[in-house]
């Protein structure tokens, strides 16, 4: 009886738990859209041709702010499906330069802001999650945005530490990543 009880108990807690992160996922979705919406108008306000120096200088930091509001928001989701995460890995060959370039683009104004220097050399091709790439060295950058001293230089690269033969059942990684995360 008692077992049973218990069983109804956790059974509730984790429909609970996963309504609750179905919500968090829906919000995030919807709230992109008007922080989409805002980047975009300060992005024609920025590059209008009657904005003088004070409104562009009010449309920048306007932008900075927005882009603030976009990490939190993906900080949330990430959160929000740490329990299901090897789930939503897709491992594919990925390209580690494009990668990281894309995120640095996205980081333009806090980084031109805080006079940083960004030298990246990714050549490699990586069997990885890009998404879980992107958001683990965008974290680093912000933190690194943060706390940064005078003009600093980020270096990014890439060292293969061990290669040691081919592997010829990449290919199915991501069915072996499935079945090997837990349930």
């Amino acid at each position: 009886m008692i077992r049973r009880s218990n069983k109804s108990v956790i059974e509730r807690l984790r429909r609970m738990e996963d309504g609750q992160r179905e919500y968090i996922e829906n919000w995030v979705h919807e709230i992109k859209a008007p922080i989409t919406a805002i980047s975009l108008l300060c992005e024609n306000g920025r590059r209008g041709q009657g904005a003088g120096p004070k409104e562009r200088e009010y449309f920048c930091a306007l932008s900075l702010e927005n882009q603030k509001i976009e990490n939190y928001v993906d900080m949330a989701l990430y959160y929000a499906r740490s329990e299901n995460v090897y789930k939503d890995y897709q491992i594919r060959e990925t390209d580690l330069q494009q990668t990281v370039s894309g995120v640095l683009e996205k980081n333009r104004l806090p980084l031109i802001q805080n006079r940083v220097r960004a030298d990246v050399d990714c050549r490699d091709r990586v069997y990885t999650d890009r998404k879980w790439v992107e958001f683990i060295v965008n974290q680093i950058i912000l933190n690194s945005v943060k706390y940064c001293r005078e003009q600093p230089v980020f270096r990014i690269y890439t060292k293969i530490l061990w290669q040691r033969f081919p592997w010829p059942w990449i290919p199915a990684l991501p069915r072996l990543f499935w079945r090997l995360s837990p349930i």
